[in-house]
């Protein structure tokens, strides 16, 4: 192939869809034309193929570290051709990008809109992360993954919202039916302590299990906490819910600090009731507490959705059910500070919430 028949021009960043198509008449058709397939690229055949468009890429890209460099791959050409990303012009047989291809590059090189959608059990994870030079609409989130073992790169084009909530519904949806229902508004530092506490009510629960013990002893100290929560982290087992707040929210506090866990136990105490403090100075758990535990724990399936643009802002929350429990987790910043709502709620409000994900910001 020679560059006379098969000219691959690099279109600048700026460049609207709508004056690509107003190039050539004959790739107006192009827009509207089927979804493009997957590709599994190596590092030099993606920066092959960013190379196709022109500019610097933006803070939200996840391809600044790729050299771009121009299509020289024969095979690759290939590749692309079959999979829809190039086309060939009838009138002079020559290749060009496909609208939507440049559009998926565009959004790779300069996204302005990143998505990541976390869906897991106790004993799995799976981390999906898209991009979008066009916002949350209908087919412009693209996939992109990168195979650290194999250092090569999946690009999936043409996703939508819709995709991304019938993938969460598919995931939360055996959840119960009824479910416990509640709402606390919490700190992020104090969430973090709270799920250490239902961490460590199940622990006991399980150890008086294994004792053949009807009762366990739910009552705990500072030092308790502490080193429940650093036998939790370093074994980094799924099952519990203090090792799950890296993953579903990676820019919240990540530890406890001892010489503070007092001071949050004592709000929690005055503030919210949700444990109370016995003569001995030890902890006892709120009934709301022990509930929340009995509903939520083992937790059976969780996921997390964060939408993030250039001006960082954006959706960010996060879903879990339980035995009796359908959870949803939302941040959001009040006075600089983070803050946690925790709802639980009916499995019709929360299918709806979940539906409502999928539907595509207007243009």
């Amino acid at each position: 192939m020679n560059q006379t028949t098969n000219p691959l021009n690099p279109f600048s960043i700026e460049d609207s869809l709508e004056q690509l198509s107003q190039r050539d008449s004959n790739l107006q058709p192009l827009a509207e034309a089927q979804a493009l397939d997957p590709i599994n690229l190596t590092r030099p055949q993606l920066g092959q193929l960013l190379s196709l468009v022109r500019g610097a890429s933006s803070a939200l890209s996840p391809v600044q570290d790729v050299e771009r460099a121009k299509i020289t791959d024969a095979l690759l050409i290939n590749v692309l051709t079959n999979k829809g990303w190039f086309v060939r012009k009838e009138k002079d047989n020559s290749l060009w990008p496909h609208l939507q291809a440049v559009q998926a590059i565009k959004s790779l090189v300069a996204p302005e809109t990143s998505i990541q959608l976390i869906l897991g059990t106790p004993t799995e994870m799976y981390a999906t992360t898209l991009f979008s030079s066009d916002g949350y609409r209908d087919d412009k989130l693209v996939i992109y993954m990168h195979k650290e073992s194999e250092d090569r790169f999946i690009v999936y084009p043409g996703l939508s919202p819709a995709h991304i909530s019938d993938a969460l519904l598919a995931h939360l949806l055996p959840g119960p039916k009824e479910g416990f229902v509640f709402d606390l508004d919490l700190g992020e530092e104090v969430m973090l302590l709270l799920l250490t506490i239902l961490d460590l009510i199940m622990a006991r629960r399980l150890e008086a299990k294994l004792r053949s013990e009807i009762y366990p002893v739910l009552n705990f100290s500072v030092e308790q906490i502490m080193t429940r929560f650093t036998e939790i982290r370093l074994g980094e087992d799924l099952m519990w819910l203090s090792v799950l707040i890296p993953y579903l929210f990676p820019y919240m506090v990540q530890d406890l600090q001892e010489d503070q866990v007092g001071a949050m136990l004592d709000q929690l105490v005055q503030q919210e009731g949700l444990i109370m403090q016995i003569p001995s100075g030890a902890y006892q758990p709120s009934d709301l507490i022990l509930a929340l535990s009995e509903s939520l724990l083992p937790v059976l399936g969780y996921a997390s959705l964060a939408i993030i643009n250039n001006e960082e802002a954006g959706l960010h929350a996060a879903f879990m059910i339980g035995p009796n429990i359908n959870l949803v987790v939302k941040l959001f910043s009040q006075n600089g500070k983070n803050r946690v709502l925790i709802n639980g709620i009916e499995r019709v409000f929360f299918s709806r919430i979940l539906f409502d994900l999928g539907l595509p910001a207007k243009p």
